[in-house]
Protein backbone atom coordinates (compact mmCIF):
# COMPACT_ATOMS: atom_id res chain seq x y z
CA UNK A 1 0.00 0.00 0.00
CA UNK A 2 1.27 3.46 -0.91
CA UNK A 3 -0.18 6.56 0.77
CA UNK A 4 0.04 10.22 -0.16
CA UNK A 5 -1.16 12.91 2.23
CA UNK A 6 -0.95 16.64 1.62
CA UNK A 7 -2.33 19.61 3.55
CA UNK A 8 -2.15 23.22 2.48
CA UNK A 9 -3.45 26.26 4.36
CA UNK A 10 -3.66 29.75 2.89
CA UNK A 11 -4.39 32.77 5.10
CA UNK A 12 -4.91 36.15 3.46
CA UNK A 13 -4.91 39.56 5.10
CA UNK A 14 -4.13 42.91 3.51
CA UNK A 15 -4.29 46.53 4.71
CA UNK A 16 -3.45 49.96 3.34
CA UNK A 17 -2.69 53.28 4.95
CA UNK A 18 -5.48 55.83 4.46
CA UNK A 19 -3.86 59.28 4.62
CA UNK A 20 -7.21 61.10 4.90
CA UNK A 21 -8.00 59.50 8.27
CA UNK A 22 -4.37 58.75 9.19
CA UNK A 23 -4.90 55.07 9.95
CA UNK A 24 -4.55 51.58 8.50
CA UNK A 25 -7.70 50.10 6.93
CA UNK A 26 -8.30 46.61 5.58
CA UNK A 27 -7.88 46.27 1.83
CA UNK A 28 -9.58 42.87 2.03
CA UNK A 29 -12.34 42.88 4.62
CA UNK A 30 -11.78 40.24 7.33
CA UNK A 31 -14.38 37.63 8.26
CA UNK A 32 -16.34 38.35 11.43
CA UNK A 33 -17.25 35.51 13.78
CA UNK A 34 -20.86 36.38 14.71
CA UNK A 35 -20.73 34.61 18.07
CA UNK A 36 -17.52 36.14 19.39
CA UNK A 37 -17.47 39.28 17.18
CA UNK A 38 -13.78 38.70 16.49
CA UNK A 39 -12.42 39.60 13.06
CA UNK A 40 -10.28 36.90 11.42
CA UNK A 41 -8.42 36.87 8.09
CA UNK A 42 -9.70 34.77 5.21
CA UNK A 43 -8.44 31.20 5.45
CA UNK A 44 -8.69 28.19 3.13
CA UNK A 45 -7.46 24.68 3.96
CA UNK A 46 -7.18 21.85 1.43
CA UNK A 47 -6.44 18.27 2.43
CA UNK A 48 -5.77 15.42 0.00
CA UNK A 49 -5.32 11.77 0.90
CA UNK A 50 -4.65 9.15 -1.78
CA UNK A 51 -4.18 5.45 -1.04
CA UNK A 52 -2.97 2.96 -3.64
CA UNK A 53 -3.27 -0.73 -2.86
CA UNK A 54 -0.54 -2.34 -4.93
CA UNK A 55 2.10 -4.97 -4.29
CA UNK A 56 5.59 -4.30 -2.91
CA UNK A 57 7.27 -5.07 -6.23
CA UNK A 58 5.10 -2.47 -7.98
CA UNK A 59 5.98 0.17 -5.35
CA UNK A 60 9.69 -0.60 -5.74
CA UNK A 61 9.36 -0.28 -9.53
CA UNK A 62 7.54 3.07 -9.25
CA UNK A 63 10.17 4.46 -6.84
CA UNK A 64 12.98 3.29 -9.14
CA UNK A 65 11.32 4.63 -12.29
CA UNK A 66 10.42 8.10 -10.99
CA UNK A 67 13.34 8.85 -8.67
CA UNK A 68 14.92 12.16 -9.59
CA UNK A 69 12.41 13.09 -12.28
CA UNK A 70 11.03 16.37 -10.95
CA UNK A 71 10.40 18.05 -14.31
CA UNK A 72 6.68 18.92 -14.26
CA UNK A 73 6.60 20.93 -17.50
CA UNK A 74 4.15 18.87 -19.61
Amino acid sequence: MLQLYAKCTLTLESSYYNEKVAMWEPFIEPVEDRQTEIHKPWSVTVEVCIVWTIGKSEVAYLLYRYRGQADCRH
